[in-house]
């Protein structure tokens, strides 16, 4: 990655020597990472979204550190945004929280019918060749399959095969234990996606202050937790196809029928 910002940058690499690049190489950087969801708002339909952290010192040697994402932050949505781009071959879709809008309930037991259901939306298309995307899968693969993978110790109670990239981020301490107040730490993460031929799910870890940087070991909870979330979910679908349920039904129960009928009887007092 340092070589590649550098090529970008029109810099050559001379040892011990100065790095000269021009300052808006940071902006043609941003404009790649943007294409993946990255430093920009995912378009979720929720208030508030922010785009990060946006790095302002302009020292050029800041270039390199921003190639291996030690310079801008990103948001864990954008990082689950910048994995399913990667995982749906270089489309970035916007998240959305509805799935649908149903019709009222005929008889206060079942839902009512679908009456609108709401479409994916790509916001853009990556621009570079199916071969490179593929590159990069298979690079996502190799973190949680192959023999050096940082990931390939993890996932092998996931019935299906997961793909990723995890991560560690050098950080200062800015929580509430005053006494280490800009401690040097660790903020660890993972995005990934399964199964990994055909996905049908993305995420995204951030474990802030995840270990000191004192020689500490790193405790993996980033890994652990992605985990837990693949099981959870792929024994969610288990249980539901094993009850029959199908989300395209009319006839489906109204699960929280109570907690909605006290809900209205409250605000009918």
């Amino acid at each position: 990655m340092y070589q590649t910002s550098m090529k970008m940058a029109g810099a050559k690499y001379v040892y011990n020597g100065p790095f000269r690049a021009s300052p808006e190489t940071f902006d043609k950087m941003r404009y790649y990472y943007n294409q993946f969801g990255l430093g920009v708002k995912t378009g979720i339909d929720l208030p508030g979204e922010q785009v990060g952290f946006k790095g302002d010192d302009k020292t050029m040697g800041k270039i390199l550190d921003f190639s291996i994402g030690q310079y801008d932050s990103y948001t864990p949505l954008q990082l689950a945004q910048y994995g399913a781009t990667i995982a749906n071959g270089g489309s970035r879709v916007e998240p959305t929280m509805l799935k649908e809008i149903r019709d009222p309930s005929t008889n206060g037991d079942t839902v009512g019918k679908v009456a609108t259901e709401i479409e994916p939306k790509i916001l853009n298309q990556v621009g570079a060749p199916t071969s490179a995307i593929k590159e990069v899968q298979k690079g996502f693969y190799e973190v949680t399959h192959g023999g050096n993978g940082t990931g390939n110790k993890y996932f092998k109670d996931v019935p299906v095969e997961v793909a990723g990239k995890t991560g560690t981020a050098q950080a200062f301490y800015d929580g509430p234990k005053k006494g280490n107040a800009m401690a040097g730490v660790w903020n660890t993460t993972f995005v990934g996606y399964a199964p990994a031929e055909k996905p049908e799910i993305s995420i995204a870890v951030v474990v802030p202050w995840g270990y000191r940087d004192n020689g500490s070991t790193d405790p993996k909870v980033n890994m652990k937790i992605s985990e837990e979330i693949f099981e959870a979910y792929y024994d969610l679908k288990k249980a539901r196809a094993e009850a029959g349920k199908d989300s395209s039904k009319v006839d489906q129960p109204i699960n929280n029928k109570a907690a909605a009928a006290a809900a209205q009887s409250k605000l009918n007092d």
